[in-house]
């Protein structure tokens, strides 16, 4: 029986597969160790995303696409990163606000 240990040296901390993969669709069905080795490789050097920057605490996906019409149609990981890319700058809501 071979034993394969693998080590993630250059991970973030802060680093979650399943949120890389998320937002990365082209990686969505492979595993994650290989998801892992693929941010280490190749991931970093092209600079893409491995959580949802500047999202706030509070932030619900459900809420921002109801308040906001025109992005009622796309996925939620479209309109998580809609919001930290322009949604923040255009002041656009992402909860319902109480008097």
């Amino acid at each position: 029986m071979i034993l394969l240990i693998m080590k993630y040296e250059g991970l973030p901390v802060d680093f979650d597969v399943s949120i890389y993969k998320e937002l990365n669709e082209d990686l969505a069905k492979i595993n994650d160790s290989l998801a892992k080795l693929h941010y280490i490789n190749h991931g970093i050097r092209e600079g893409r995303l491995y959580k949802y920057e500047r999202l706030p605490n509070d932030f619900d996906v459900s809420i921002y696409k109801e308040l906001n019409k025109d992005l009622a149609k796309i996925n939620n990981s479209i309109a998580k990163l809609h919001y930290i890319n322009h949604g923040i700058r255009e002041g656009r809501l992402y909860k319902n606000i109480t008097t």
